[in-house]
């Protein structure tokens, strides 16, 4: 009789392990829902970054603009002050704003209004540098 019961305990336990097999076999095979479930894990990790790629180009196109905001600005001030100065009101001063460095072009009538030009356009605020190609022109009469 111990024969028959230890027999019996190990196909019981044969039979047991083999379910398990079995059991953890079917397991580790992906159905329709596991698969599913991947293709959204990779979806969804793609379109954040995609998110992130838009956010950092969003951010960089608004720092573009507010540079180009901050040159028209500057532009904007240093013609109004030109305009508003009594002996630089009738000259032809061509005025470009790039990353702050305003740039003078032009022809003057005397060195002296050309000097006058570059002080008022560096006293302005946020003009980084000035860039002079105003030419003197003894023959030029401001207009």
């Amino acid at each position: 009789m111990n024969t028959f019961k230890a027999n019996y305990f190990r196909r019981l336990l044969a039979i047991t392990f083999l379910s398990a097999l079995v059991a953890m076999t079917a397991c580790d095979q992906k159905g329709p829902a596991e698969k599913a479930g991947q293709k959204i894990d990779q979806v969804t990790e793609k379109a954040g970054k995609d998110l992130e790629n838009a956010k950092t180009s969003v951010a960089k196109d608004a720092t573009t603009a507010g540079n180009y905001m901050d040159d028209a600005m500057i532009t904007a001030k240093v013609k109004e002050t030109l305009v508003a100065d009594d002996l630089l009101k009738a000259t032809q001063i061509e005025v470009t704003t790039v990353d702050g460095v305003v740039k003078l072009n032009g022809i003057l009538s005397s060195e002296q209004l050309i000097g006058r030009a570059i002080t008022l356009v560096t006293s302005q605020k946020y003009v980084k540098s000035v860039v002079n190609e105003l030419q003197f022109s003894a023959g030029e009469v401001a207009k």
